[in-house]
């Protein structure tokens, strides 16, 4: 921990004595210390009926943009032809023996891996995350939620006849739409 108010800044007046003290400090953690901008007492802004002067702080909270690089999407990959193409990028590399040397058999395995690694980044589309991006999400998720959607416009227009089905069967598939979300994220985060 780190002080940001500097040493010996008095920010509190004895009542009885009129005496200047230092009985407080603003501690943080050496990696937010640097994006203190200012830390100081204000003794103009000093409130009636109290003894310590008002600290003010400025803290630079502002967040570097994050790069999103592009990245394999095995989930949308036709994986009967990656698994063609994977044994034709095989094929080009020697069969497995018996290796007498580490140094053999690791160029044997750094073949292997060149053979995976071309393989994916030739036929394995790429994704454009954006920050907004939820890993859990699916087509299925978004077809689903495409059709609740429909539904809710269609329960909004008929609002006035509550005794409508349209009301019910739009209940129960966002009901059902939550559910699958719910079991969605359970799914990926347990996997």
């Amino acid at each position: 921990m780190k002080m940001a108010l500097l040493k010996d800044i008095p920010m509190l007046e004895a009542r009885a004595t009129k005496n200047l003290t230092c009985p407080n400090n603003i501690f943080c953690s050496a990696d937010l210390l640097d994006n203190f901008i200012t830390c100081d007492i204000e003794p103009s802004l000093w409130p009636f009926k109290t003894n310590h002067f008002p600290i003010i702080s400025v803290i630079d909270v502002t967040v570097a943009p994050r790069e999103y690089m592009p990245q394999p999407n095995f989930r949308d990959m036709k994986w009967d032809k990656f698994h063609e193409k994977l044994k034709l990028e095989l094929g080009s590399i020697p069969d497995p023996e018996a290796y007498d040397t580490i140094n053999e058999f690791n160029r044997a395995i750094e073949r292997l891996d060149q053979a995976i690694n071309m393989c994916i980044e030739r036929h394995v589309p790429m994704s454009k995350p954006c920050p907004a991006s939820k890993r859990w999400w699916t087509k299925k998720l978004a077809e689903t939620k495409k059709a609740v959607m429909k539904l809710g416009r269609k329960s909004y227009k008929l609002w006035v006849m509550v005794d409508h089905p349209i009301h019910n069967k739009f209940h129960r598939a966002r009901n059902n739409d939550s559910l699958q979300i719910c079991k969605a994220k359970a799914k990926y985060w347990t996997e």
